[in-house]
């Protein structure tokens, strides 16, 4: 077990996880039902992952800063990690009510140079395929 519980806490802190991943990760390892039950204990009560709430925050600062990536592609990449899609909601649109203007000018920035050629109404249906809205796409394109 001392082992596992080694690979267990490794794996956890290279990355920032969910609850979720963790599990996934154990199952992957074959672990008896006991050995992991008291690996997620241990884990758990030393605070080795973070709620569902704090990791969907620091995963969309991360990710929609570091990365660029949208709303759209955000969400799915969460409901891929196993959170709850009502959680993702609400927190994709607490966090882009206030950011959305700001990722969707980093967005335009750093791809003009592969969209700058195209039509100025594939540029916009690109853009919304990535999850901006339509007047906030117009008042940024002009």
């Amino acid at each position: 077990m001392k082992n596992n519980l080694s690979k267990a806490l490794a794996y956890c802190s290279k990355n920032i996880r969910c609850r979720s991943e963790v599990e996934k990760k154990l199952k992957s390892w074959n672990l008896g039902q006991e050995e992991e039950k008291s690996i997620l204990e241990f884990l758990d009560l030393h605070n080795f992952f973070f709620s569902d709430d704090e990791y969907l925050l620091k995963f969309l600062q991360n990710l929609s800063s570091v990365k660029g990536y949208s709303k759209i592609q955000l969400k799915q990449k969460l409901i891929r990690k196993g959170i709850p899609v009502k959680i993702i909601d609400l927190k994709l649109n607490d966090y882009f009510k206030d950011n959305e203007e700001i990722e969707l000018q980093k967005y335009i920035k750093r791809n003009q140079r592969k969209l700058i050629n195209k039509p100025r109404e594939l540029f916009i249906k690109h853009l919304l395929s990535k999850g901006f809205k339509y007047n906030l796409i117009i008042k940024n394109l002009i």
